[in-house]
């Protein structure tokens, strides 16, 4: 089966608690997968020929890299997109760390 899925995230902030009074930030766009698969609202699972690429959700924000993103975006349209490499250290907020 060949990876032609694509995850962006994308109307971020830093503070979770910033209430934006427009658009957030551009986020990364992760692909290719098989597929995408999400869990309960909590849970993002990017299937790749690999395995498996985690994000979740932490009060309605998923976190990568310093950002907290408020949307997500799924796409096939590969011509557009260029994407970042997925690093699964970079998908814990420092609340999680504190926990």
């Amino acid at each position: 089966m060949q990876a032609s899925l694509y995850l962006r995230l994308y109307h971020g902030r830093k503070d979770p608690q910033e209430d934006l009074e427009d658009w957030g930030s551009e986020g990364p766009i992760f692909g290719p997968y098989i597929s995408i698969q999400i869990t309960y609202g909590a849970h993002i699972k990017m299937h790749t020929p690999e395995g498996f690429a985690d994000l979740f959700w932490e009060d309605d924000l998923i976190y990568y890299d310093g950002i907290y993103y408020c949307d997500i975006g799924i796409s096939s349209d590969q011509n557009t997109i260029e994407t970042t490499h997925y690093q699964e250290e970079k998908n814990r907020s420092p609340k999680k760390d504190e926990a």
